[in-house]
């Protein structure tokens, strides 16, 4: 029997129960109890999505924290980093500088060629 039966019929025959809860109040109860349900379903249902990694706005400051030869440029858009040297590289609207180990991380894939 679900909650929100049990609330309704709890004190249906209890003629001692000085008051009945109200309506309102049964239904509150039961929409509660639904958006818990749902708002469950929703955490282990719903796709995990990694967030963007660190981002720094120009190349020298993404150098000065990552070691040297590990900074990349990737497209939050596409899920995709570029390598130094490739086409584009710092290019493309959306994006930034970041380390390759923070790419790999939240999921991004290397660009194909190019």
């Amino acid at each position: 029997m679900s909650r929100c039966r049990r609330l309704r019929s709890k004190h249906a025959g209890d003629r001692y129960h000085h008051r009945a809860p109200s309506k309102k109040r049964e239904a509150d109860q039961c929409a509660i109890h639904f958006s818990a349900i749902v708002a469950g379903a929703l955490a282990v249902f719903a796709p995990a999505y990694a967030a963007d990694p660190q981002t720094f706005k120009t190349e020298d400051s993404a150098t000065k924290f990552c070691k040297a030869g590990n900074v990349v440029w990737f497209n939050p858009e596409s899920k995709i980093y570029f390598d130094p040297g490739s086409r584009f590289y710092g290019k493309t609207k959306a994006g930034g500088f970041t380390c390759r180990a923070f790419e790999d991380k939240a999921g991004f894939r290397a660009n194909k060629g190019n």
